[in-house]
């Protein structure tokens, strides 16, 4: 009895194995095969991504090479800036679309960014801060972002950012603005 169940068993694992899987709602597992990052995370809306990560800042000691070498494979085209010199020259060289910068530095790069046209969408960063400083970033900015997340949400993050940018340069040239 024991073998015809185990027989059983084995032949339903066997027929089912090229079968779609309902799993989670939306998602839908194919038990032969997996999702790559390339495929997962491959941005819809590649753009010109700045970091800004000043030297000496917390930023610049923790290091962006994983992140850049996320957002480059997602295929945006990132670029460090490290000062705001530096940042304002690359902003008007790229035409940049996002800055990803601390939220502690956002007062001091937000003048030397250009407000007219397709102004670059700033994406702060928060690191450990109190409940003033999040409301107020959620106040001025779509802060979803903390310094402790992992590579991927940046990516998906920045990728969510360029989709809803798209949209409103596409109504803007509609509009003729």
């Amino acid at each position: 009895m024991k073998y015809r169940i185990l027989a059983a068993a084995t032949l339903v694992a066997a027929l089912s194995a090229g079968a779609e899987l309902n799993a989670c709602g939306d998602k839908y597992l194919l038990s032969s095969w997996s999702l790559s990052f390339d495929q997962l995370y491959r941005a819809p809306n590649p753009g010109a991504v700045i970091i800004y990560a000043p030297a000496g800042s917390p930023a610049a000691s923790k290091g962006y090479t994983n992140l850049q070498t996320l957002l480059t494979r997602a295929g945006h085209r990132v670029t460090i800036a490290q000062s705001v010199a530096e940042l304002a020259r690359v902003v008007s060289q790229l035409k940049a679309d996002i800055v990803l910068a601390d939220f502690s530095e956002t007062a001091a790069i937000t003048p030397g960014l250009p407000t007219t046209g397709a102004a670059p969408m700033v994406l702060p960063v928060m690191a450990l801060a109190s409940k003033a400083e999040t409301a107020a970033c959620k106040q001025r900015y779509p802060c979803q972002l903390k310094s402790a997340d992992k590579p991927e949400k940046f990516v998906s993050t920045v990728n969510s950012a360029m989709k809803s940018r798209a949209k409103v340069l596409a109504l803007k040239a509609l509009r003729g603005n």
